[in-house]
């Protein structure tokens, strides 16, 4: 599904998630607004379309690789495993704690991640909307306020 934007309510109403149970998923976004020229158009088009392609799977695969690392250095530095033989429910249960917080740290991370994105997504729209050179273009009837401070 596309999503073509051609004013500022077009913006605003792809700032909003589309349900609580998609709060991250947005449409491709294509961008015909008056006083854009078509290079800056495609500019804009290709960093939303860059932000909404995020799926969160490179913040998942870091923190998962972070716990990977901290539980081995626990292991190995901080355990009693590490000084003694351990029995095999200790081994059962290590082993458990271990791939149960890979699982974890793995959802946390994509989570984060889409929020990231998600986040970055409403700033570029808010950027995109409220850059100056299309202000007046986005909001026709308001005056152009005096920027002179007089």
């Amino acid at each position: 599904m596309a999503f073509v934007i051609k004013t500022g309510d077009d913006i605003r109403e792809l700032m909003r998630p589309e349900g609580p149970f998609h709060p991250f998923r947005k449409p491709r976004a294509f961008i015909r607004m008056p006083g854009l020229s078509p290079a800056e158009a495609l500019a804009w088009e290709q960093r939303l379309e860059n932000l909404r392609q995020r799926c969160g799977c490179t913040s998942g695969a870091v923190a998962m690789g972070l716990f990977a690392v901290l539980f081995t250095l626990h292991a190995v530095f901080d355990s009693p495993l590490a000084t003694s033989s351990p029995s095999l429910s200790d081994l059962w249960l290590r082993g458990g704690v271990f791939a149960v917080g890979l699982i974890l740290s793995a959802l946390a991370g994509k989570f984060l991640g889409l929020l990231s994105a998600s986040l970055q997504f409403r700033r570029a729209c808010h950027d995109l909307l409220y850059r100056p050179s299309a202000i007046w273009a986005v909001m026709p009837n308001r005056s152009r306020p005096c920027c002179s401070g007089r």
